[in-house]
């Protein structure tokens, strides 16, 4: 099974829950217990377990 995580331009990550289901089109919300992404000029990439990172930039 493919493992997801999240990256911040900062370099810290979390795990995605394995069995975590990914619909096309649809969203995933990942609510962290601390701060975790800054306001401006953040970065989250999706890595998965064999390092092929998709980028999206927040704005």
């Amino acid at each position: 099974m493919n493992l997801f995580r999240v990256e911040t331009a900062d370099g810290e990550r979390e795990t995605i829950p394995e069995g975590a289901i990914f619909y096309p089109f649809a969203y995933y919300v990942y609510i962290s217990p601390y701060q975790w992404l800054d306001n401006s000029d953040e970065a989250i990439t999706l890595l998965l377990d064999k390092g092929l990172p998709e980028r999206e930039k927040v704005e």
